[in-house]
């Protein structure tokens, strides 16, 4: 192959690449050849390490090894113990001080930013330090706690996981790749929940049900899956039970107040609506829920894009014919188009800070002025970036 500024051969790059992992492999070993030797024989000639009786050292054991595999569980505690730590402050205490009502137990914000006090703020917002703070706290919970606990639980579970008497070497491998693959990129698109759930599956399976663990790896990867199930369904029973309050519209008729203990056992509908993540919606505004058509999560919906009109993309007889000032849709355009590429800009940065405060994948929320109300849906949160709909711009 040519060899330019522009191309560099494939197999310089692979060799490259595997230069890197043996010198890291060699810097960790000894430089004694006789213990890669008894490690290729160990894989290669394994009944040639039987033990010759005559050999007065054939029963003294090397401590060492047992001392170092030992310490492997004690790090895994660590970890734990510190991803448990860093979330809690990271996606709970820094929230709730950073609310209006802290715990509902304050009138203002512990931590205020410094245009609280403002009446009408003209420029962007002053980085705080409890922002960077909460900056750095994600930074190095998705980039290096969590990598560290799933590579952890690769290299600890790998051997197992792919032992005849679990799943054997093939469907090991499958399983191994895929759950690896799925905790990783939890961890760096959405680390809101994650300590919440391995926190859990530590407690559950290595304290009360131990006899049902199947390695961590496989716990942590279907324990995962579970709780975005849970969240969902707790999400969804929150608009139930908010949405059939007694002080809500659905009581404001007999026929609504008849239907309520007649309807649809609620929970188990929003358990089968969280299950297969299909929307769940009342049935003409009334007490009675239904559900539609299952969906992904991810799901995005028709584009209804307004289209600004003015002088420069209409004909000048459609001008004389009609005054477009006066059309709404022709004004809400003008603040859609502005406000979305504002929100292109700060969005991404603004979830970072903590700003908007916790958040994941489906979230909505409202943004209210003195004269405008609009709603954002967050459709897809990846590392460093969201994709999002601006939806609702009102006047009032």
């Amino acid at each position: 192959d040519s060899w330019d500024g522009q191309h560099i051969p494939v197999l310089f790059s692979i060799f490259c690449g595997l230069l890197v992992a043996v010198s890291y492999h060699l810097s960790r070993q000894s430089s004694d050849p006789s213990v890669l030797f008894s490690l290729v024989q160990s894989k290669i000639f394994p009944k040639t390490e039987e033990k010759n009786p005559e050999d007065p050292l054939s029963e003294v054991k090397d401590p060492l090894p047992e001392k170092l595999r030992n310490s492997v569980p004690a790090l895994k505690y660590v970890l734990y113990a510190l991803v448990g730590f860093v979330g809690f402050v990271t996606h709970y205490v820094l929230p709730q001080v950073r609310k209006q009502l802290p715990w509902h137990c304050f009138s203002h914000p512990l931590l205020k930013t410094l245009e609280y006090n403002q009446y009408e703020v003209r420029n962007a917002a002053t980085v705080m330090w409890f922002e960077k703070l909460h900056v750095w706290l994600l930074f190095v919970e998705k980039n290096i706690i969590y990598p560290l606990i799933v590579l952890n639980e690769l290299s600890s579970s790998a051997e197992t996981i792919a032992s005849p008497k679990k799943l054997d070497t093939e469907l090991g491998a499958l399983m191994i790749t895929i759950a690896g693959l799925k905790l990783l990129r939890s961890s760096f698109s959405s680390p809101t929940y994650q300590y919440v759930t391995v926190i859990f599956t530590v407690l559950f399976f290595k304290i009360d049900y131990e006899a049902f663990s199947e390695t961590m790896l496989l716990d942590l990867f279907f324990m995962s899956i579970l709780f975005n199930k849970l969240w969902e369904l707790l999400y969804k029973l929150q608009f139930v039970y908010t949405y059939i309050a007694p002080w809500q519209i659905t009581w404001g008729s007999a026929f609504h107040a008849f239907a309520q203990p007649f309807a649809v056992p609620r929970i188990l509908l929003a358990a089968v609506s969280a299950f297969f993540s299909t929307p769940l919606n009342p049935f003409l505004g009334s007490a009675i829920f239904i559900t539609s058509y299952v969906r992904p999560v991810k799901f995005w919906e028709r584009d209804y894009n307004t289209k600004r009109v003015d002088h420069s993309n209409t004909r000048l007889a459609s001008q004389l014919d009609r005054n477009p000032g006066s059309d709404d849709n022709n004004l809400n355009s003008i603040f859609y188009e502005h406000l979305t590429r504002s929100l292109q800009h700060s969005l991404c940065g603004d979830l970072l800070l903590g700003r908007w405060g916790n958040y994941s994948t489906g979230d909505c929320f409202i943004l209210a002025s003195d004269y405008l109300n609009a709603l954002v849906h967050l459709i897809e949160i990846g590392n460093g970036l969201v994709t999002f709909q601006l939806r609702g711009l009102e006047f009032r």
